[in-house]
């Protein structure tokens, strides 16, 4: 079992225990009824708080490039505008590639006809 299966369970026991106690009244229960509210939502408020301050976004990327991430020292806030520098190198192939392309579709649509000059492969029939 891993250790984040083996905390969420745990933590989901211990909510599910300790709150009939915090919303019951009467005695031996805390009696909080709906303001229990103030508990789970400032948890919830804190989570916020640390996932915006703490975890970087990591969508989209590599292994090696999440490791880029942290070895450059990004702010976590600031991550979703950070571009690796090997994303500049696969841009400039993909546009490499692209061109290769398109400049083998052109020779492909003109060919040479009988006395040297070229012509579109449309206009050979």
């Amino acid at each position: 079992m891993s250790m984040s299966t083996a905390s969420n369970w745990l933590w989901n026991w211990g909510i599910g225990y300790a709150t009939p106690y915090l919303v019951k009244t009467g005695p031996g229960n805390a009696g909080l009824e709906v303001k229990v509210f103030f508990i789970w939502g400032s948890t919830c408020l804190g989570c916020l708080l640390f996932t915006y301050f703490f975890i970087p976004e990591t969508k989209g990327l590599s292994l090696e490039q999440v490791d880029e991430l942290y070895n450059d020292g990004v702010k976590p806030w600031r991550s979703t505008h950070w571009v690796p520098e090997s994303h500049h190198w696969v841009e400039e192939r993909r546009k490499s590639s692209i061109a290769n392309i398109e400049r083998a579709q052109h020779s492909m649509d003109t060919t040479i006809g009988e006395n040297g000059e070229k012509k579109n492969a449309s206009d050979v029939v």
